[in-house]
Parts: C-alpha cells; structure tokens; sequence
C-alpha cells in the first residue's frame, strides 16, 4: 500500500510540477508554432522523423512491442521492431499536422479536388446521421490522424459536436486544448461523473458526439479485442441503447507513397452505421454492442497495425 504523501513530500511535488508544467506548455507551443509557420508536409515530415528517431528509446516503446508481438505472433522480431518504428513516426506526424489541420480539412471524394490532401470515403453516411433526426454517435479510435475524424464530421454540417475525453494531466495544456475545441465548435467533456451528465443532456437535446473507444477503462466490461480480453469503456453502447442512437464507424487513415512510406495524405472512412444489439438483456447487449465496436477497431488495426497507437497500456499488462 502507497504510503500517505508528508508535507515535505507534497511541496517537493508542487515545486517541481511548477517548473515541469510550464515547460511542458511552452515545449507544445513551440511544437505548434513549428507547425504553423511550415509547409504542412514539412511540418508533418519533421514531426514523423523526430518521433521515429526518439520513440523507440523511450520506455513506453517496450510496452509498444511487448503488446505487439502478443497481438501478432506470427511476426518475427524485425517485423514488431519496423511496426514500432512506424507507429511513432504516424505520432509525430500527428502532432506537427494538429497546427495546421485547416490544409487538411477532408473533402468527399465526389467532390474533392485533384490536390485534396483528406478525402472522405462514405460521406453519405455522415449526412444520413446529420438528418435522421436523431441523436447520433460516431466512434472511432486512435489511429491515424484521429483528428480529423472530428473535421470530416463537422464539414459534413454536423454541429455542434460533443466529445469525451481524457484531460491532459497538465492543466496549461488541457485548458489550451479546451480553448482550441471551443474556436473549432466542439463541446468536450471530461471523462468521469460529471462528464457524462453533461453528454448526457447533450444527448437528451438531439445532439451529437464523438467517441475514441480504445483506451483501457479500469472499471469497464472485458470484451475481446485482438485476441484478448480488454476492459472496454461502454458507455457508447450504454448511449446507443438509452437513445436509439445509431452508431457510426469513423476512421482516419493515413496513406502511404509507392514505397509504403507515410504521407501527409489522407482517407477518412465512415462505414456504414452499426445497430445496437437490443434483445431487452440490458447487460447482454451492451456487451454484445461492444463487441462489434471492438470488433470494427480491431479490423482497422489489423490491416494496417502501425496506424494505432500501441503506447496505451490496453492490456493492462
């Protein structure tokens, strides 16, 4: 059992997280301003060759490889170690690209035009949800760009938007983040109680939300994913259920050049919308529904598994 902090302990803590947090803050604004003041496929190039040359010397490239070779063990070492690799260059790209994301604003592919950088692929889904009068939910996962799973569906005439998530651990940052939503029409809600009341009113008033469903949850239902069991966050299927909400399959996936590498090019897919499973066992179907949330992840990791984000302890292991 973790010993009670003393006040000696507590005030070394605030004191370093005065100086850490600041410095965090401005190494992100300098991050952002690199970003800005690029070419959006430079920006994007020098965040991805940073992250692939510094990701793998961090500890969280271990976990990366460790869950990677459980959830693939036909690959061979070199082939986990290629993954890993570019799996923090889509990170940095990532990060660089968040400056600069109006380049990038997704377009259909109907009418896109020859330069698009972000097409959609299943627009028409989008604009069912906008217009069947009801509320409506759209999952996706940390892969590829992530953000631009929210553009494409807010250039799709959906808004405002309602978004769950994780607050930043440092409060510079999350309050920053907050503020860039705000401007972008995009309502977020901090994971935990009060959260989910505010989503739920959202919800209630015929809005809505986006989700990033693959994160571990501690107090979440075992539901499998890429072999194993993990502990799912069911709110979305909770939602679905409460609401007769549909729910919509969304991913951004960055593409590759004629030589597999990435691109600062992209392919937003909304899939067709998945019905929750309704038999009236509420417990069974809320897992049964996650189970077919999991699953469409699950399908997008495997056809391109440098695409996700495999520093997440999802495991819990």
């Amino acid at each position: 059992m973790a010993q009670p902090a003393t006040p000696v302990g507590r005030f070394l803590k605030r004191a370093r997280l005065a100086v850490q947090q600041p410095l965090e803050y401005a190494a992100m604004l300098l991050v952002q301003l690199t970003g800005s003041l690029l070419p959006i496929a430079w920006a994007s190039a020098i965040g991805g060759a940073l992250a692939r040359t510094v990701g793998p010397l961090t500890g969280r490239s271990r976990r990366a490889r460790r869950a990677l070779a459980q959830a693939f063990p036909e690959r061979t070492a070199a082939e986990v170690a290629a993954i890993e690799r570019d799996m923090w260059e889509n990170l940095g790209r990532t990060i660089f690209e968040y400056a600069k994301l109006a380049p990038l604003r997704p377009q259909p592919r109907e009418s896109a035009g020859a330069g698009a950088r972000a097409v959609i692929d299943g627009a028409a889904a989008i604009a069912a949800l906008r217009d069947d009068g009801r509320p409506g939910l759209v999952f996706s996962a940390h892969y590829g760009n992530w953000e631009l799973v929210t553009a494409a569906v807010r250039g799709q005439g959906i808004h405002p938007l309602h978004l769950i998530y994780r607050p930043a651990n440092n409060p510079m940052i999350d309050a920053h983040v907050r503020r860039l939503q705000r401007g972008n029409d995009v309502t977020l809600h901090a994971k935990g109680a009060q959260g989910a009341r505010g989503l739920l009113g959202a919800m209630h008033a015929g809005a809505h939300a986006i989700m990033l469903v693959d994160q571990r949850m501690n107090d979440g239902i075992a539901v499998p994913f890429l072999g194993r069991p993990a502990m799912t966050a069911p709110a979305v299927a909770q939602l679905a259920l409460k609401y007769g909400a549909p729910l919509l399959p969304v991913r951004a996936e960055r593409l590759r050049d004629a030589r597999g590498r990435f691109t600062c090019r992209f392919r937003i897919v909304a899939e067709p919308a998945i019905a929750a499973v309704a038999t009236g066992d509420r417990a069974g179907d809320v897992a049964a529904t996650m189970a077919l949330v999991n699953g469409a992840i699950e399908r997008w990791v495997r056809a391109d598994p440098a695409q996700w984000l495999w520093i997440h302890n999802r495991w819990g292991n």
